[in-house]
């Protein structure tokens, strides 16, 4: 079942900007500008790098530039250049309201197995070297979607380098080896343990129900 759902080439990656996208069209400035990536070292040579700039407009009541990209690979891209730390989001079209009653729960599972290790970074590794950037590391999963973040202050010139690296690994060649997926099973059912606990979580999982009633009650909540 895992390498079933292994290849994740469905990765939309763009800061969390779509609930404040404008209304206003008059901002919004169509653009079909293609390049290619320039050469820096950490791009795959066996993947197409050339990019299309598709659009850019400003963020209601700020003066903040939304910059969209479409990647030849098929990856959407938000660059939205702003004070303070970096931080680098990738959204996966995907959570508990696509799975079937067989594969419950995959999501969330796959989410924590992510950060157990992949092609370049050992089991552990991952947040040693994320702790050593002064950089922080998240991830959720929730009905429609699937994010992983990581933030930083870029302390050094290589660091921006170092978290795309990091962050593309863990994302593009997870390894799913078993006694990691095993030692995960317990971390994922103590989340649940905790949240069933929760009543403001139990309460927003019945509500959902109800709004959606028979339509999508399957697939949200225990």
């Amino acid at each position: 079942m895992i390498s079933r759902i292994k290849n994740l080439q469905n990765i939309n990656f763009r800061q969390n900007i779509e609930q404040k996208k404008s209304e206003s069209t008059a901002e919004q400035k169509p653009i079909a500008t293609t390049a290619e990536l320039p050469s820096t070292g950490f791009i795959n040579p066996k993947i197409a790098s050339g990019y299309t700039k598709i659009n850019e407009f400003t963020l209601p009541d700020s003066d903040i530039k939304v910059h969209m990209y479409k990647l030849t690979n098929g990856q959407t891209i938000a660059l939205v250049p702003k004070k303070g730390e970096t931080q680098i989001n990738t959204y996966v079209t995907c959570g508990s309201m696509n799975e079937t009653d067989d594969i419950r729960g995959i999501s969330h599972y796959i989410e924590h197995n992510l950060f157990n290790g992949s092609n370049k970074i050992k089991p552990k590794e991952l947040f040693s070297k994320i702790d050593k950037m002064g950089a922080y590391t998240n991830a959720w999963t929730s009905e429609a979607a699937t994010s992983y973040t990581i933030q930083s202050h870029l302390f050094d010139s290589e660091d921006l380098k170092k978290i795309i690296e990091i962050h593309a690994d863990m994302i593009q060649y997870p390894k799913f080896e078993q006694s990691q997926l095993d030692k995960e099973k317990g971390v994922v059912n103590s989340e649940i343990t905790m949240y069933d606990d929760n009543n403001a979580r139990i309460l927003y999982g019945k509500a959902f129900k109800q709004l959606f009633n028979t339509l999508l009650s399957k697939y949200v909540g225990r």
